[in-house]
């Protein structure tokens, strides 16, 4: 067969007959447009009602070749069609890049032969992965027995590049629009762009969003697009900690997949969540000491005036303490005599609750969130995120499964 660009998706699916189904599919390129030809393509295959049956996706420990190879070769009385499915499979590493799924050398050189060996009758596999490499024999071998759909996109900047980029998210917004009926002036499709970049996933999203916003509106409004398109990576990354540290599970499970979706590593993510949690850890503890000690400077949802009569000159005086112990161990690690002693530097120091106590007012939201965990409980999730660190660094699971399950954990799931 041959590979096709993922326009002619629908012209080549109404091609097909039941007796030239592809074997195997390979989708690549951009990721949203990879999930839109993804879900096209299985929905032709097998149609929802046949799912629970007929279909299978492998994750994690269950996407290695050798475990995928099993399951495609297995036959069963109760399954007249098998398609079995792989998302983001790293078929074409490039050098230097970490294996994952324990896609070794000899494992694709097994897959290749398997591809040209033959499949089960009626039995399917389905591959997206962001990147093809068409010199490789093993894409030669998926394109000589089953169909490859290329859905990359220009990414330069000359006017060829921009004009196929705007190309794909005009369609994304036509797409999603028609679907809720809806229409959006010029001016607040080229704004969201702006705000958005070339990133289809995000464009989706804002589009979604902004049609829960305008109601009973026909169109979309350059307003609109102002009012409620704010933001950006960055921005995401907030969303998503403030929504753990206020135990709002389903707004940071969809920061989370908008941060996924947007390209973020899931080691950027986690380590803001870490230090999310320690902040929270480091205020807790604050606040338990000073229980113990019998003298309390913070109240549950304590208004912002009595915080900063009565916690913020308490929280300045801990701060202080702390800068005079570090000074003090630095003199003794470092000064022999007074003629070696440095001069004095500013400390620096994560365990601060104030660095800049003339700022208090995010500090006081940082109280306020404290109150929806106990010490303990923030000092469980520490070390859960500590474990999901070196499980990602060995690649040792699905990076945003560990990242949902903590959230789920943390941000939905009571305390017993």
């Amino acid at each position: 067969m041959a590979v096709i660009k993922h326009q002619e998706i629908d012209k080549y699916l109404k091609s097909l007959s039941k007796d030239d189904l592809p074997s195997i599919v390979l989708i690549f390129g951009e990721e949203y447009l990879t999930r839109k030809i993804f879900a096209k393509f299985l929905d032709h295959l097998v149609p929802l009602n046949f799912r629970e049956l007929q279909y299978e996706l492998l994750e994690g420990e269950q996407a290695i070749i050798p475990a995928l190879i099993e399951r495609i070769s297995t036959y069963s009385l109760m399954q007249e069609k098998l398609v079995v499915a792989v998302k983001d499979a790293p078929l074409f590493p490039t050098t230097g890049t970490k294996q994952v799924y324990g896609y070794l050398k000899e494992d694709l050189e097994n897959l290749q032969k398997f591809i040209k060996k033959g499949f089960p009758e009626n039995h399917f596999l389905i591959f997206t992965t962001s990147a093809a490499d068409k010199r490789r024999v093993l894409f030669k071998s998926i394109q000589s027995v089953g169909i490859a759909i290329d859905c990359s996109v220009l990414s330069g900047s000359r006017m060829a590049d921009k004009k196929e980029q705007n190309l794909v998210l005009r369609s994304t917004m036509e797409e999603i629009l028609l679907k809720h009926k809806k229409g959006i002036d010029g001016d607040a499709f080229n704004l969201l762009v702006e705000k958005t970049g070339f990133n289809p996933t995000v464009l989706a999203d804002n589009l979604e969003k902004l049609v829960s916003f305008i109601g009973v509106k026909a169109s979309i409004t350059y307003n609109d697009v102002a009012s409620i398109v704010k933001r950006s990576k960055i921005d995401a990354i907030f969303e998503l900690t403030n929504a753990v540290a206020e135990k709002n599970g389903d707004r940071a499970l969809f920061y989370l997949k908008s941060l996924s979706d947007a390209g973020f590593h899931p080691l950027q993510i986690l380590a803001a969540l870490i230090n999310q949690i320690r902040k929270l850890v480091v205020v807790k503890d604050f606040i338990e000491k000073s229980r113990l000690n019998q003298t309390p400077c913070w109240h549950a949802h304590q208004d912002y005036n009595r915080f900063k009569q009565n916690t913020m000159p308490e929280i300045v005086k801990a701060d202080q303490a702390l800068t005079n112990k570090i000074e003090q161990v630095e003199d003794m690690l470092f000064c022999t005599n007074q003629e070696d002693k440095p001069k004095k530097k500013k400390v620096l120091t994560d365990l601060f609750i104030a660095p800049n106590p003339k700022n208090s007012y995010p500090v006081f939201h940082l109280f306020l969130k404290s109150d929806n965990f106990s010490l303990d409980e923030l000092t469980r999730a520490l070390m859960e995120l500590s474990e999901i660190d070196f499980k990602l660094k060995s690649s040792a699971g699905n990076p945003m499964v560990l990242l949902e399950n903590f959230i789920i954990r943390i941000a939905i799931h009571k305390e017993r």
